[in-house]
């Protein structure tokens, strides 16, 4: 028992989170605005990178907006519209599930290529945010009087595509749904998560959806909680089944590499020659 370790208080949480509608003012003003950018870049010589670092609300915005697609894991209407650019060239206005961007081909590497991109986001208004807190509350209301359970809610509801492929669970970067309250980097959600009870949800409130960079609405729902303890059976089940299977396959990857190993030939530096790791294949 000695060595089991003293785990931090959990909980697990779910969230519904709907987006404002943006105004269809609001939505040809950040055209215009991404038009103009265009115009200094193509028409008056602006470099596209240095209009990347002051203008872009993407996080490559620091790197004068580049970054590195391919054609399988990029959202495809922003794929399509890349490689049908050439090196060099920039692209109309693109929208995409994140909003509006101009791209810069840089260069292509097959299915892959280096682009450089300027996202520009239309902003809710006051009165869509408001509208939004207001829809959120009624379903709000139907859960508490039990009208509709939480993963309905969340599949009738819920506008983000990631909260409904969980079921509405939000999880770790280790894909556990077993969140540690003093590592929660969203300091509203941990605000929310300490006061509320086991089965009690949150009121509506206004965040920054952190993948698509806006403004969003979202109740948060508590599933489950656990107070500091030693790491058991009983609580932590499901962590002891993910480590178990994360252990049988090291052990298989290494048993299948011993097994293979003959097979192969490898050139190792002299420097490396008494590494164990490199030991086997020697």
């Amino acid at each position: 028992k000695d060595s089991l370790p003293l785990l931090p208080a959990t909980v697990e949480v779910g969230e519904i989170v709907m987006h404002p509608k943006i105004d269809p003012e609001i939505e040809q003003l950040t055209k215009d605005k991404l038009e103009g950018i265009r115009r200094d870049i193509t028409e008056n010589g602006s470099n596209f990178g240095t209009m990347a670092s002051l203008y872009s609300v993407d996080g490559s915005k620091d790197d004068g907006g580049l970054i590195k697609i391919n054609k399988t894991q990029f959202d495809p209407q922003f794929v399509a519209a890349s490689f049908r650019l050439q090196p060099g060239e920039v692209s109309p206005i693109v929208k995409s599930k994140f909003g509006y961007h101009i791209i810069k081909m840089e260069k292509r590497m097959g299915e892959e290529a280096l682009v450089r991109h300027i996202l520009l986001i239309p902003e809710p208004s006051s009165f869509s945010l408001n509208e939004t807190v207001k829809k959120l509350d009624s379903v709000r209301a139907d859960l508490v009087s039990g009208k509709i359970n939480f993963p309905e809610a969340v599949g009738k509801y819920s506008t983000d595509e990631q909260s409904k492929m969980t079921g509405g669970l939000i999880y770790d970067n280790q894909g556990s749904p077993h969140l540690q309250i003093n590592s929660l980097q969203d300091p509203t959600l941990a605000t929310t998560v300490s006061n509320l009870n086991v089965g009690e949800y949150s009121q509506p409130q206004v965040f920054i959806d952190p993948f698509k960079n806006m403004k969003a609405v979202r109740i948060l729902y508590i599933k489950n909680k656990t107070d500091p303890h030693i790491f058991n059976l009983n609580d932590d089940y499901n962590d002891v089944q993910r480590l178990a299977l994360e252990e049988k396959q090291v052990e298989y990857l290494h048993s299948w590499l011993t097994q293979h190993i003959h097979q192969y030939f490898i050139k190792i530096d002299d420097d490396y020659k008494s590494c164990p790791q490199v030991k086997g294949w020697k």
